[in-house]
């Protein structure tokens, strides 16, 4: 079987235009189109869910914002303190 890096995989909805080289590829793009997102992160609190699931994956691996930004009218967190510190010295200026 030759393999080339043609994108045969064409996405049908009027409009569109993009493919791909893989049908997957055009399977999880399909996605975008309907809105659906079937893939749910699991932790408790977290409402977020995902067109795919590498997306989800992403997502569980920036782990948990434990540390928040008591800045007024700041709802930023992050998963370092260090993250925070420089947050804070850069856009706050404090």
């Amino acid at each position: 079987m030759r393999r080339t890096n043609e994108a045969r995989f064409l996405c049908e909805v009027p409009g569109c235009g993009q493919s791909f080289t893989r049908r997957s590829n055009l399977q999880g793009h399909y996605t975008a189109h309907s809105g659906e997102k079937p893939f749910a992160c699991q932790r408790d609190g977290c409402d977020k869910s995902f067109a795919r699931v590498s997306d989800l994956r992403r997502h569980e691996k920036k782990g948990e914002r434990s540390h928040h930004c008591s800045s007024d009218n700041c709802t930023k967190s992050f998963a370092r303190k260090s993250d925070l510190k420089r947050h804070v010295k850069l856009v706050h200026k404090n």
